[in-house]
């Protein structure tokens, strides 16, 4: 999985080639967004070309959020203890941003310093044979270019003293690394402004307290008119956040990715990880947030933060990891998304090569690059119909994961661009279920090692799921009882489990069998509701 970086890339670069070229007076006036939510705007002017300001734009906070002139609870105070004297707030912003700063590129950390001395030193460092001490050196001045200027040898020891003690050589590299820390750190604006709320609640919890006229429920925003929360406790705070999908098909695959997510934190690697809990409900916690608030369509992830989740240098990532947390689950939705277009792509194509395959000799029609932009632009609508239909299958099964899983098992299934089509092929792969079942049940009984006694239960789901197997059809599609004819298959499996249940016939293998029968057939199920609910009503 991809971690998101905390700074803007390219907010970092502009900087620094700023700061690399302050003899050039350039006039800059960028403007870009990222993370669909935030706003940035760089000017610099020729007036002024060691001053640059940075103009923000967050979220629109939703009504349950507290914003406070336009910016998140601390947000002030958090810009101040990061950047110091460097960077001013300008009040009020510029038109159209809640934040402008003002940074004074004068006023950044000293750079490594004069560089007239260097060829000198590695010379003199060369000839000494110190090998240890001239790769110091290097790696020190690294970002510099030079050249080496060769001196006579003289004594080591002297010349250790002269360019290594009294040179200033780690002060100097130690002000260089210092201001680029600076400078991600400005490109880190986004952490510092919006996790200011996050990072005061966290920061209480280190030291087992809560913050004091805070209520018990604290809304921060993180997307535009979309809140999170916090529920703080002495000893931990709970995460919430509600995960909302504009697209059916986004949604699908969230909830999927949603429940991988909570399932990975039970591995023996995240044992120390916070314990993550996925619900398509609200949780208890929020029984006091605002009901519109509670809105969304692809469940409710819980975090639960302690206080060594935060100690140390642990806090800035956890903050970052929080208030980034949708973007991380849109980023590898679309990732699935993009993956699953590619398998259903290549897939076709490969089909449509076995097809023309298989025609009769004759007269190869020559390809053209319109007949192959149309083969394209069919594919492609088709394709996205699918992914549309398999979304409202797999929402009526109530089980987003397990429906994937059965379609993907037969990928032909998905590959079929008309909704009859996917529900004979979702019939099919139930009916060839109900045939793996019945040969279960008959290998069960046949077996010397059962009871005589048993050998009667286990005839008898042979019976059933032989009978049931002539319901799964779509032969009442027209009088729209295809569902209901199905469900007497299901009435059929259910009377088996009661007769295993009756007769204390219980094994992982056989609750196995009957659960996967139950997962194939209920997206069988799901498809002919679809199938039916997409005709027309008979007059």
């Amino acid at each position: 999985m991809i971690l998101l970086q905390s700074h803007s890339r390219f907010l970092l670069q502009t900087l620094l080639n700023r700061v690399q070229n302050l003899e050039k007076a350039v006039e800059l006036d960028y403007l870009w967004v990222e993370f669909n939510d935030v706003r940035y705007h760089i000017l610099v002017s020729m007036k002024n070309p060691n001053v640059l300001l940075l103009s923000v734009s967050l979220p629109t906070p939703p009504p349950e959020a507290v914003f406070i002139s336009g910016l998140p609870l601390g947000a002030v105070e958090a810009i101040k203890a990061a950047y110091g004297v460097a960077v001013q707030i300008l009040d009020p912003p510029r038109d159209g941003f809640n934040l402008t700063l003002k940074l004074n590129l004068a006023k950044l950390p000293p750079n490594e310093g004069s560089t007239s001395s260097y060829p000198k030193m590695l010379g003199a460092v060369w000839n000494s044979r110190s090998e240890k001490l001239y790769d110091h050196l290097v790696k020190a001045y690294q970002p510099l270019t030079f050249s080496l200027a060769f001196i006579p040898s003289t004594s080591f020891f002297i010349i250790y003293f002269l360019c290594y003690k009294g040179s200033g050589i780690g002060t100097r590299a130690g002000s260089g690394k210092h201001r680029y820390a600076l400078l991600v750190k400005i490109a880190s604006v986004r952490e510092v402004v919006l996790g200011a709320p996050l990072r005061v609640v966290l920061k209480h919890l280190v030291s087992r307290t809560i913050v004091p006229a805070a209520d018990q429920v604290l809304a921060l925003v993180h997307r535009p008119k979309e809140s999170f929360f916090l529920v703080s406790q002495p000893d931990k705070v709970t995460v919430v956040f509600p995960m909302r999908f504009k697209d059916s098909i986004d949604t699908a695959f969230a909830t999927s990715f949603l429940q991988e997510f909570v399932e990975a934190r039970h591995t023996a690697g995240l044992n120390n990880a916070p314990p993550c809990l996925w619900s398509p409900t609200p949780p208890l916690e929020l029984k006091e947030a605002p009901a519109e608030a509670l809105s969304a369509n692809a469940g409710f992830v819980s975090f639960v933060i302690f206080p060594r989740h935060v100690e140390g240098k642990k806090l800035d990532r956890t903050v970052w990891n929080l208030s980034t947390f949708h973007a991380y689950v849109s980023y590898h939705v679309k990732c699935s998304e993009g993956f699953m277009h590619t398998r259903m792509r290549r897939r076709v194509e490969s089909l449509i090569q076995a097809l023309d395959r298989a025609k009769p000799g004759g007269e190869e029609k020559k390809k053209s690059p319109s007949s192959r932009s149309f083969k394209r632009l069919t594919v492609a609508m088709s394709r996205a119909k699918s992914l549309e239909i398999t979304a409202q299958i797999c929402k009526r099964t109530g089980n987003i994961k397990v429906c994937l899983q059965v379609l993907l098992s037969r990928p032909q299934a998905l590959f079929r661009y008309d909704l009859m089509a996917m529900a004979e092929n979702a019939i099919q792969l139930s009916r060839k279920e109900s045939n793996d079942t019945v040969d279960f049940f008959n290998n069960l009984a046949s077996s010397k090692d059962t009871n005589p006694a048993l050998k009667l239960v286990l005839k008898s789901c042979v019976s059933n799921f032989k009978e049931g197997f002539m319901f799964l059809n779509l032969s009442g599609l027209e009088g729209r009882t295809a569902t209901f004819d199905m469900h007497n298959a299901y009435d059929n499996a259910i009377a088996c489990e009661t007769d295993l249940s009756a007769n204390k016939v219980a094994t992982d293998l056989v609750a196995a069998r009957i659960k996967k029968w139950k997962d194939v057939f209920s997206v069988a199920m799901a498809t002919a509701g679809v199938l039916e609910d997409s005709l027309p009503i008979p007059e």
